[in-house]
């Protein structure tokens, strides 16, 4: 069964209490875009691209980023992460779409 509904108001209302919201309205939405026209508050829903996972590289858990650097002339993203058992760099290629483990350091005391 296909579900589809359509916004008439095409309204999205963030303040209302969502038992509250009017038909036709909506208080959230997920992978959208909201395209507008310049000088008007018209505007158009859109679907946006979704995320896909590229890599599985278990990190461990309770995993932070410390920071990150841009190669750009690379194509390269480095990312400096913390976790509970290990602090990592990693690297990520946009050429080729691959994530490489830099360094690993398990001394985490």
């Amino acid at each position: 069964m296909d579900l589809k509904n359509t916004f008439h108001k095409r309204r999205l209302n963030k303040d209302a209490d969502e038992r509250l919201v009017p038909k036709g309205e909506y208080v959230d939405a997920l992978n959208v875009t909201v395209s507008e026209i310049e000088g008007t508050d018209v505007g158009a829903l859109e679907n946006s691209l979704g995320n896909r996972q590229l890599t599985a590289i278990d990190l461990g858990s309770a995993v932070y980023q410390i920071g990150e650097v841009t190669d750009e002339s690379q194509r390269k993203l480095y990312w400096l992460t913390k976790s509970d058992t290990a602090n990592h760099i990693l690297e990520w290629d946009h050429n080729s779409e691959t994530l490489f483990i830099v360094l690993k350091d398990t001394r985490t005391g």
